[in-house]
This record gives C-alpha cells, structure tokens and sequence, in this order.
C-alpha cells in the first residue's frame, strides 16, 4: 500500500486527526541524495 493509500486510510479511520510522516521517514528520503552522492564519492577514490 502506498503513502497516498495510507493516507486516506487514516483519515477515513480518524477524521479529526492530522496525518503526517513521522520524523524518521522524513529524514531517511531527505538524507537520501546525500548518501548517494557520498558513496559515489568513495567509489571514485577506490579507482
């Protein structure tokens, strides 16, 4: 089930309450290109 389908899935469950992504996924997809770029990074110093 995808993050739009969870999403609607909570706010049919609880109407009143905000839905959101929890600190720690946020953080994993905003640190994402970063890591990325990284290990290309150290790859590159290994050639």
């Amino acid at each position: 089930m995808g993050n739009n389908q969870n999403a609607q899935a909570v706010g049919i469950a609880l109407p009143k309450i905000a839905h959101g992504l929890c600190h720690y996924h946020y953080l994993k997809e905003a640190i994402k290109p970063i890591y990325e770029a990284d290990v290309l990074y150290h790859h590159m110093q290994l050639i």
